[in-house]
């Protein structure tokens, strides 16, 4: 959202969103958001708000669609740094491990 909003001073949060929008799209089979951001910006609209995963793929972990939903944040201070998304993802992978 901060590259749509024409912000010079992105850095790993974009990422962040980016790494949101393809984990969204490979567990779901859909885009996050109903309209792709950049056109809404375009046309001079607000940028819409991402569909919660869970709303997309309810048989997915609460815990999983949090996480993505989290990175789809608009605010770039409100998304995970990419350790803590790291550190997340791995404790879900041992949880499945030992099931």
């Amino acid at each position: 959202p901060e590259l749509v909003r024409g912000a010079q001073d992105c850095g790993p949060p974009a990422d962040i969103f980016s790494f949101g929008v393809v984990a969204y799209q490979l567990l779901s089979a859909q885009l996050p958001h109903s309209a792709p951001p950049i056109l809404e910006k375009l046309a001079g609209r607000a940028c819409p708000s991402s569909i919660p995963l869970a709303r997309s793929k309810a048989e997915l972990p609460p815990d999983l669609c949090s996480l993505v939903d989290l990175c789809l944040r608009e605010s770039p201070h409100e998304r995970p740094t990419a350790p803590i998304i790291a550190s997340t993802l791995m404790g879900y992978v041992s949880q499945r491990e030992t099931l």
